[in-house]
């Protein structure tokens, strides 16, 4: 282990005083002089016990698992830990400054990155000698974001002068769901037809300013022939690159109608009722119940046809769709139907949507869903009383259409073990109980009947132990049993198909606070800190873009 090698390098054992935790050379903990590794051709790792040579270059340090650390001031490293050395009267303003990150990427949120500084004799001066100020403004993307560093007046060490450096939040690039067409398609009317375009802040939320955030180019053309016109958005400010979207303006296809007949309870087959939109099935205001259903187009060649299926009462979905005028559902049965789903078929179906919703007991009319999504409730014992179906050209929707209107409405049937009480047993809606002032000690949830294969995780936080490790799943025990200890707060979420369809909205009901505000697809709802009990959870599935089913405020409160 030679004295010649530390002659080589230029440096000896007083002066390595910087570790660098992340470089692993055959599971050692290097010790490296900062501003040595940048100038010197070799470079010494050492041990209490053994000393490696590696090669370096003035701009990179190689090790076995390849990590670089650059520049030899305001220098980026990765995984960079800095051992502090007590040193004596060190000037900043011939220090090198370290920053654990140098070039960040734009995610709405105020970025700062870590800072260390390395005095010229490559010694880490303590934190608590110097103050650092960055600018007003680290979060939105921009080149060389100037940070301040000066010393502390009389601080311990007598570190004296100022430094200054940059760093830099670069834009991040513009996606393609970032981007929304107010429509896809258009019919030839002889008029300029140009859509909307809408593009959102995917980390904000935020709608994006044209001519501030972006830029939109719009394709060759009058945007009135028949043809595919291609719309392009430039990101500016905050994103960058392009996003090309396809418009296509067609010929109007040819008018669908839609009759069918509905199975009610009492009156037996009836024929289904025009409406503005399409056709009526089964009755509304009369509380009774469609126990069977079938749906035919009028215009029915080989290239269109129409295929449903039905959640019924005690048998779920059916397995297989009924098609073109057949009858879905039971008859003499006495079973109600309580979700629904439609879809066209044959080649023509890629000109034309079919929209449909339910009147479903208790809710009245529902959403519209389309093209196969699941219309109407699960898990709630609500029979359907009335469906309307229409079917429109590709881009058209029906007149009192609203997109965050929830079609399918599902609830988690679930068990909540409670103070007292012990095992409840399974309900659907609110589990647990409200106005007893008793606690839950664990929950299990399930989502049977749902119209997509998948599931359903959640995770606990409970007294004295804070969040649980792991997540439970489909009716596996989350929480404590036995030991009395309250849950306070808790997570849900989707799994499988099931969760790209839908969101899992939930809240608890909390000792002092009552109802908290909902939460969604494993955000916290509860309390953390606070010493309060949980005393119920109700759990609710709707589709992607429905709109939460009560306020939102308070999900989570913490101390």
């Amino acid at each position: 282990m030679a004295p010649d090698l530390y002659k080589r390098s230029s440096f000896g054992r007083k002066a390595a005083t910087a570790v660098v935790s992340g470089l692993l050379v055959l599971g050692m903990t290097p010790v490296v002089p900062i501003a040595q590794a940048f100038a010197s051709d070799t470079v010494v790792v050492e041990d209490s016990t053994t000393v490696t040579e590696t090669q370096s270059t003035n701009e990179q340090v190689v090790t076995n698992d390849n990590l670089v650390v650059e520049g030899t001031d305001g220098v980026q490293t990765d995984d960079l830990q800095l051992e502090t050395q007590a040193v004596k009267g060190a000037k900043l303003d011939e220090a090198h400054v370290v920053f654990d990150v140098r070039t960040l990427t734009y995610n709405g949120k105020e970025q700062k990155p870590a800072i260390t500084i390395v005095s010229k004799d490559d010694e880490v001066i303590p934190s608590d000698c110097y103050k650092v100020t960055y600018p007003t403004d680290c979060t939105n993307a921009k080149d060389n974001l100037e940070v301040s560093i000066e010393a502390v007046k009389n601080n311990e060490q007598e570190i004296t002068g100022s430094t200054k450096s940059d760093f830099s939040i670069a834009p991040a690039e513009v996606t393609k769901d970032m981007v929304t067409l107010s429509a896809d398609i258009a019919y030839a009317n002889d008029k300029e037809q140009k859509p909307t375009v809408t593009v959102k802040d995917p980390f904000t939320g935020k709608t994006l300013v044209e001519g501030t955030d972006y830029t939109v180019a719009w394709g060759e053309g009058d945007y009135k022939a028949v043809g595919t016109y291609k719309i392009t958005v430039t990101g500016l400010k905050n994103f960058t690159g392009t996003v090309t979207k396809d418009y296509q303006i067609k010929n109007m296809p040819a008018a669908v109608t839609v009759t069918g007949t509905a199975h009610v309870q009492k009156d037996g087959d009836k024929t289904g009722t025009a409406t503005e939109n399409g056709v009526m099935l089964g009755t509304t205001g009369q509380s009774k119940r469609i126990e069977a259903m079938t749906i035919k187009l009028s215009t029915k060649t080989d290239d269109l046809g129409i295929e449903y299926r039905s959640h019924v009462q005690g048998i779920g979905w059916e397995k297989a769709s009924a098609k073109d005028g057949e009858a879905s559902g039971t008859k003499g049965q006495a079973k109600r139907l309580e979700g629904m789903q439609v879809a066209l078929t044959g080649k023509q179906a890629e000109d034309y949507d079919v929209f449909y919703r339910v009147h479903a007991q208790t809710y009245g009319w529902l959403g519209w869903a389309k093209n196969g999504e699941p219309a109407g409730t699960a898990g709630q014992s609500k029979r359907l009383e009335a469906i309307e179906v229409c079917v429109l050209p590709k881009g058209l929707t029906p007149k009192d259409y609203d997109a965050t209107e929830a079609a399918f409405n599902g609830r988690a049937t679930g068990v909540a073990h409670v103070q007292t009480f012990g095992t409840l047993p399974a309900t659907t809606g609110i589990i647990g109980t409200t106005g007893k002032a008793k606690r839950m000690e664990s929950i299990r949830l399930t989502v049977p009947n749902q119209p997509y294969e998948g599931g359903i995780e959640y995770q606990t936080h409970v007294q004295k132990y804070g969040w649980e490790d792991k997540w439970a799943a489909d009716g596996a025990l989350s929480g404590t049993e036995g030991e009395g200890k309250r849950l306070e707060a808790v997570r849900v979420r989707l799994t499988g198909e099931l969760s790209n369809h839908f969101s899992v909205w939930y809240r608890v009901h909390c000792q002092t606070y009552g109802w908290s505000g909902w939460a969604k697809d494993g955000a916290e709802a509860g309390t953390s800190g606070l010493a309060r009990r949980t005393e119920a959870i109700e759990v609710v599935i709707l589709p992607k873009d429905a709109a939460a089913p009560g306020s939102t405020e308070n999900a989570m409160r913490t101390a």
